[in-house]
């Protein structure tokens, strides 16, 4: 019962995190675009 009450509130929180993670790829993808970078 304790575990689905931590679940419940966790998930959200999770839930930030992966989308703070997705944003910071997508702008690092961005920028790499804007200037190109000799490997």
């Amino acid at each position: 019962m304790f575990l689905w009450v931590a679940f419940i509130v966790a998930a959200p929180a999770v839930r930030e995190s992966l989308q703070a993670e997705q944003v910071l790829k997508l702008q690092l993808q961005a920028e790499a675009l804007a200037r190109p970078e000799p490997v």
